[in-house]
Parts: structure tokens; sequence; C-alpha cells
């Protein structure tokens, strides 16, 4: 619930708004009070609060006194003031300092309940909008692009998030940030590493990952709502850097007993069990109605009790590695290098911890092992066909 900071000098009406029932009917509770700005400033020191009802006339600090050293502050906490009828020109001044709103008293239900409705409304847009930012953040931040609290990239990820609908382009960028379209990209290269792009498929993506978990929209309709050319392209790009199509996430959803809770590890990466056991759930569902490829997951270890499974381990040297990875993502060698390192040691982890103690690069864990660094990906496909061939026989894959 949203918390409010009543301010009120008169302790008979703090008592009577108090027992009112218009704050818990849309959302909020009365978390503290004070009996003047001097008071509510102290408590806001020790505390948040998401709104401030505050009377006008009041001694020591009154209420437009309290609006303007927020503001001084610069504390946007929204400001809802309480005039008598005789104040007007007092609220009117409020609203010029920037108050939310006022509301005459002596009021009753209905008319706070009104202006809660608004307040309610507008805390939950700044929130949506704090949330959507907050995903461009952490979405930068798993890239290794660090966000300082101005600057460039602060900027981008503020526009970026304030755009998440629809689709933008550089142009409208390098507008919002006054530069250039040429001098931006080279702005976004150095500050990201990543050519802008590449960076804002990162973004649309992480979006819609979230909207597939969150919403029941269909992916047609999310590629959409994002902006991209066509579904196909939105599958393309979406596989491209989670290594799932939107419609197998979207599975996860459907595995039995999802929302049972498994406590995690305090090992290198974070466990969670409830996520594997559905993972594995998916794998099987996959194998058992179709022919399928799948890739990681502990997939071997999972599959390994059944018949018709070719397990292959693909190797390939760091060099081979890293020139895939800025090829596919747009970063640079330093930032290939780091995610190669912390996505082999998070594999090692999470492979070890499932299988019991396994090692992931055990060559006799797999029916067949391959180096993309001396074989093309196309031979490699060729070679894997042969090894199932021979294992199953030649119909195997007609």
């Amino acid at each position: 619930m949203y918390r409010i900071l009543l301010v009120e000098d008169n302790e008979a009406l703090r008592y009577v708004y108090a027992r009112m029932h218009a704050w818990q009917e849309n959302g909020f509770c009365l978390a503290a009070q004070a009996a003047n700005g001097k008071q509510a400033l102290e408590q806001m020191d020790k505390e948040r609060f998401d709104l401030i009802v505050t009377d006008i006339r009041m001694p020591f600090i009154d209420g437009l006194e309290l609006l303007r050293e927020l503001r001084r502050r610069a504390i946007q906490t929204p400001v809802i003031l309480v005039s008598s009828y005789g104040e007007f020109e007092y609220a009117r001044e409020g609203l010029v300092l920037g108050a939310f709103d006022y509301i005459v008293k002596p009021f009753r239900e209905k008319q706070l309940n009104a202006v809660l409705s608004r307040a309610a409304q507008s805390l939950s847009a700044h929130t949506d909008e704090d949330s959507q930012y907050a995903l461009v953040r952490e979405t930068f931040e798993t890239l290794g692009i660090p966000v300082q609290e101005d600057g460039f990239v602060h900027t981008l990820a503020a526009f970026l998030a304030a755009h998440l609908n629809g689709v933008i382009t550089m142009e409208q960028a390098a507008e919002h940030l006054g530069l250039s379209k040429d001098y931006f990209g080279k702005q976004c290269r150095s500050h990201t590493g990543m050519a802008f792009g590449a960076l804002y498929n990162q973004v649309r993506v992480a979006y819609a990952r979230q909207l597939l978990r969150e919403s029941t929209d269909k992916a047609g309709e999310i590629s959409e709502r994002l902006g991209f050319a066509s579904p196909d392209y939105f599958t393309r790009i979406f596989k491209d850097i989670t290594g799932c199509t939107p419609s197998l996430l979207r599975l996860i959803r459907k595995a039995p007993d999802i929302d049972r809770a498994y406590a995690p590890s305090d090992r290198k990466f974070v466990s969670d069990d409830n996520l594997f056991r559905i993972q594995a759930w998916i794998i099987r569902e996959l194998a058992k109605s179709k022919p399928c490829i799948i890739s990681g997951k502990c997939a071997n270890h999972i599959m390994r009790d059944r018949a018709n499974v070719l397990s292959v381990y693909v190797e390939a040297p760091r060099k081979t590695c890293v020139e895939s990875i800025m090829q596919k993502s747009g970063v640079t060698t330093e930032q290939a290098n780091k995610l190669i390192v912390k996505t082999d040691q998070y594999r090692a982890e999470y492979y070890k911890y499932y299988t019991g103690g396994d090692d992931w690069t055990n060559p006799t864990l797999y029916d067949l092992t391959v180096n993309t660094g001396r074989l093309s990906r196309e031979d490699a496909a060729r070679l894997i066909i042969q090894a199932a061939r021979i294992k199953f026989g030649e119909d195997a894959l007609y």
C-alpha cells in the first residue's frame, strides 16, 4: 500500500481523518502523523512516504512553507493541501508551487475518496515508469554497462524506458540527447560498447520476456506492441538474444506446480530448484511430442535414460567464441571475454549442482565431442547427423 504522512495541527481532526475508510479503499495507509511542518520534515528524515496530506495553516512551519522546503530539497513526493473555504488563495499558491491537488475542509469520505483516487492513479503511473527504468537499467548492467545518476548512459536509459511500447529510431534518440545522428552513434559505442540497434534490441527483448511472464498477450501481440516489423522478425531477434523462442518461454507457465517454492542455494550461482524442475519437465514434454534439439540445461543428464537421444558436447577455442559473440551482440572484445568467463563459471557450477557433481566438460558424458574451431559449423552439423545415423540407423533422420 502507498504510505501517507498526515500533517494536521488539530489533534481531533487527525483522529477523525484516521478513521475514514477512503485511505484503504484507494490503496493507502496512514503510516505517520505530524502536528506541523517542522515535525513532518523530521519524520521524513527517518522514513519514506508516497504521499503527504497537509493542512495549510499551522504553527512553526505551515503547509506552504513545508511545500517550499520539500522542493528546495528536491523531494518530489506528491502533496495534497487541506484548506478552509476562505483560504483558496493559499491553495492556489500551493498549486503554483507544485502541489498535486487540494481539498476543502471540513470534507467527507466522498470528497476524500475522489482526491485519493486521482493520487493513486498518478502514483501508479509513476510506479510503472520507475519499473520500466529499472528494467532498462538492469538490462544495461547485465551487459556490463554501468548506469550513473547522470550523463549519457542515464539519459539514454531513461529515454528507452519511456518508449518501451512502440518503436523508436536512432534519429529520435539522437534528437532527444541533442546530438547529430553520427555523433550519437559514436557516443553510444563509446559509452556502452554496442551499436544503438543492438542495444535497443537487448532492451526490447528484456521487456518482451517480462510481458511473456506477466501477461496473457500472444507473442504476435507483444511483437506489435513493441514495434517489431513482423512476428517472425521478433521471434528471430528474441531467439538470437535469449536462445529460445517466445513460445517456448511461454510454455514454462504450463508446467505443473509452478508456484511451489524452493529455498535457493548459497553457491556461486543462484540456485532455483523450482526453475530447474520446470525446465526438465519442458525438455521431457518436447522430447515426447516431436524430434527436437535441446541446448544446455543439463539436457544430456535429464535424458540420460532415454535410448533415442544423441548427446553432443560442442567446444571451441576462446578466440573463436569471442569473435562469434562480438559479431552477434555487437560488444567489445573485453565485454565478450567477461561474458564468456562469467557464463562458463555459471554453467560449471550449475551442471555440477544439478547432476550431483559431474563436470560438464567431461567428454565421457556425451556420445560425441565436436571442436568448431577445427570444423566449420556446417561440417560440425554434418558430423552430428552422421553420428545420429550410426547410432539410430540410416533412416533415423527421415
